[in-house]
């Protein structure tokens, strides 16, 4: 009684997608203009799979993006079925870009 739990990793995910590319934006919650200039720490958020809607079947191309350089750091497939497509994002300390391109 009285406590708070979260099961879900502190991971704010936004994205846009269309028929054939989708883009998408992963920011650790802990990671905010206040905690910088406080130099509060901010553990990264362990690898986590994403779940997302809405995706045509087949196989799609996945590009991580580091945000500050505008480089891509590491790309990999996915598997959309049944409009679903689990997405493993590797863990992240700051925030994390992703661009999803339908092959």
């Amino acid at each position: 009684e009285d406590y708070v739990t979260n099961e879900k990793p502190p991971l704010r995910v936004l994205g846009m997608a269309s028929d054939d590319r989708a883009l998408l934006w992963a920011q650790n919650k802990a990671h905010t203009w206040f905690n910088v200039r406080e130099r509060r720490p901010m553990p990264p958020v362990e690898a986590t799979r994403v779940t997302l809607n809405g995706f045509a079947d087949g196989r799609w191309g996945v590009e991580f993006w580091d945000t500050v350089a505008g480089q891509v750091t590491a790309t990999a497939a996915a598997q959309a079925s049944g409009g679903t497509l689990a997405l493993e994002l590797p863990a992240v300390a700051t925030d994390l870009a992703v661009k999803l391109l339908r092959r």
